[in-house]
């Protein structure tokens, strides 16, 4: 078989596909990872997801689900030794309500440095484009900001609706 010829390629910095010259995700590559649907692209650092995988570890030993743990740290519900295997879960009182809390990320992104990143929880079920909107709107005066919800694939916590918030003050 013959061999093929050499192609020559020139490679084009593309600032909204590339990160921040320190490894960082710019406002630009941010919004477009989630404009094109490809939140899959915002990535932790090496230490962060250490972390991330610590409290994983972590989760499993002690608590009966990811679930519980977030539901205990994220709601206030307090978390019990079950009869069983003695870990921990909680017993969430019905009927609930919607209640959202708003907290910075755990586990952020490698975000470049004037860039925030929250998640706002919702005990109630799913928002839609419009609650979110409000909320934001009303939480986050004199900021810019982008949202997504994660694709069922990359849901760490799928049976509580939340939305990442990324911001930055408004320029």
């Amino acid at each position: 078989m013959e061999a093929l010829p050499a192609t020559p390629f020139i490679l084009i910095h593309d600032p909204v596909s590339s990160c921040q010259n320190d490894g960082t995700l710019s406002w630009e590559f941010v919004r477009a990872a989630i404009a094109e649907g490809k939140v899959s692209r915002l990535v932790r650092t090496p230490e962060q997801t250490a972390i991330y995988e610590a409290f994983r570890v972590e989760t499993a030993a002690r608590y009966a689900s990811t679930f519980d743990r977030v539901i205990e740290r994220v709601f206030g519900y307090p978390a019990l030794p079950t009869a069983g295997c003695g870990k921990l879960a909680v017993q969430i009182p019905e009927p609930r309500g919607t209640r959202l809390v708003l907290r910075p990320n755990d586990f952020p992104y490698n975000l470049a440095s004037g860039l925030r990143h929250d998640v706002l929880w919702s005990e109630g079920g799913p928002l839609d484009e419009v609650a979110i909107a409000a909320y934001i709107a009303l939480n986050f005066a004199g900021h810019e900001t982008l949202h997504f919800v994660n694709p069922p694939a990359l849901q760490s916590v799928p049976t509580i609706f939340h939305v990442h918030i990324i911001s930055r003050p408004q320029r």
